[in-house]
């Protein structure tokens, strides 16, 4: 059965403000997706907890690649990589990203910036691997340069420890998300000196000469052992809203949904059986489903409304 997960398809508005955006939305033009609702039944809602650590597409893509036995913080995105790879670690040792990214100090918060901003090009990245990479070795953490400004790293430090994803962190205070939680262990203090230590290092460094933003830190993430691999199915991910909702920005959100509603909801694109729609907090499964007598008329009756598909409440609203 072919799987479509759509990223930061759905809009997490508070009750109150609901009626403004479904307004929005009402007015804008998306045929093909008024038509798709009326093919589809929802067959599953999930609701994530603010202080999550993995985003719900990651744990939709997750179950999509049959990875076994996952929990949040610890999905193990490092681990596969590392596996396609051919890279392998010691049975006490455990893999994770490091993605360089800038901390913008904002009245008296940390803002992680989307790593996507830097737009590192191969020479930055490889200058800045040569940099850093003693100091990461001292403290025992190994790395591997994967694509730019987005690394592989092997330690024991990260066997078994939680990780907050980027996507749950970017644009927020990063005061709930630090490695190791309000009490971290000595691995995640550990990771919690280096990134002081990498702050430090590049403040003043040469490398950010003429860099705006600049590069002035890194998270990690994606940690998480790959066990048992049960993968039923193909599946694909439409990340096209990703940039707008982690700017906050609903209309450039509606445009894109209005691209797509052109080119993937479509009446001559390929039938797809399963659709993962995902939130900042929520994930809701379709599937194709020839409708009954008595839904047919209640669609003709009482027309469903997109509103209903597209706006989420968050889970203590």
């Amino acid at each position: 059965m072919l799987t479509t997960i759509l990223p930061f398809s759905l809009w997490t508005v508070p009750e109150t403000d609901r009626k403004a955006f479904a307004a929005q939305i009402a007015q804008t033009s998306l045929p093909n997706l008024n038509q798709w609702q009326r093919r589809v039944r929802c067959v599953s809602r999930q609701t994530w907890s603010e202080s999550a650590l993995s985003s719900p597409h990651e744990m939709a893509l997750a179950q999509a690649l049959g990875w076994q036995d996952v929990r949040d913080g610890l999905l193990p995105q490092a681990a596969h990589i590392a596996q396609t790879l051919g890279l392998r670690c010691e049975a006490d040792e455990g893999w994770a990203l490091i993605s360089w990214c800038h901390w913008q100090v904002s009245n008296g918060q940390v803002i992680v910036c989307d790593p996507q901003d830097l737009a590192l090009d191969e020479p930055t990245n490889r200058q800045l691997f040569e940099l850093v990479q003693p100091f990461f070795a001292e403290d025992g953490v190994m790395l591997f340069a994967h694509r730019p400004g987005h690394w592989l790293a092997k330690s024991k430090a990260f066997l078994n420890l939680p990780t907050a994803s980027l996507d749950r962190v970017v644009g927020r205070n990063i005061h709930a998300w630090m490695v190791g939680g309000e009490h971290p262990n000595a691995s995640a203090q550990r990771l919690r000196r280096l990134q002081n230590e990498m702050q430090m290092l590049l403040y003043t460094h040469d490398l950010n000469a003429h860099r705006t933003p600049s590069i002035n830190s890194f998270w990690v993430h994606g940690t998480g052992n790959l066990t048992a691999v049960h993968a039923s199915g193909e599946h694909q991910v439409h990340d096209d809203w990703r940039a707008s909702a982690l700017q906050h920005d609903f209309l450039s959100w509606l445009q894109t949904w209005q691209a797509l509603d052109a080119r993937l909801f479509a009446p001559d694109a390929p039938t797809v059986q399963r659709w993962v729609l995902c939130g900042e907090d929520a994930l809701h499964v379709y599937e194709t489903a020839q409708p009954k007598l008595w839904q047919t008329l209640r669609h003709q009756w009482s027309p469903p409304r997109l509103e209903d598909i597209l706006l989420t409440t968050p889970l203590n609203d």
